[in-house]
């Protein structure tokens, strides 16, 4: 997947974890624009969880907060694993 595909899916399942509270529409630019969505820590959670379901990741344990803060930091972590998965 290019990274602008990763984060249209990172829009997908966010949508629907939270069942349409964030539409497929919503803005994904920006450093916070994760954040900015204000999820409750349950919902975030769902979602990280899901993401690693559908797309056969697994977050690292000492992966770094700003991660999870935008959907393009978050699409470049799993762009990374993915590839390193690949070299493999």
């Amino acid at each position: 997947m290019t990274h602008a595909e990763l984060v249209s899916k990172l829009v997908e399942i966010l949508g629907e974890v939270t069942e349409g509270a964030v539409p497929p529409n919503v803005d994904t630019t920006g450093p916070q624009s994760i954040r900015a969505l204000k999820l409750t820590s349950v919902k975030l959670l769902a979602f990280m969880v899901e993401v690693e379901d559908v797309l056969g990741i697994e977050w690292d344990d000492d992966m770094a907060p700003d991660t999870t803060a935008s959907f393009e930091a978050l699409a470049g972590y799993i762009y990374r694993q993915q590839q390193e998965a690949g070299a493999r």
